[in-house]
């Protein structure tokens, strides 16, 4: 799990590819978390993610389930 980390978390030396990852939880909240990540990471190591960084989780599971997982390529910019 060291390679899954969040934006905030690092500076990013550019070998990390960074990713939106989507989750609807049990109640039907939906949370979006971006993360950065050598390849692309698996879902075991994004439920990992989930059960110490989510947002819905209590000490034995977490209540996300994955939804979506894409690659950000490059960010849009609104002008002013």
């Amino acid at each position: 799990m060291e390679y899954l980390k969040k934006f905030n978390e690092s500076e990013s030396d550019g070998s990390m590819r960074k990713f939106v990852v989507t989750t609807t939880s049990e109640s039907s909240d939906h949370y979006i978390y971006f993360i950065e990540h050598p390849t692309e990471p698996t879902r075991d190591e994004l439920k990992r993610f989930l059960k110490e960084h989510g947002s819905d989780f209590d000490d034995e599971r977490t209540y996300e389930h994955i939804e979506d997982v894409e690659e950000i390529k490059d960010f849009q910019r609104i002008p002013k």
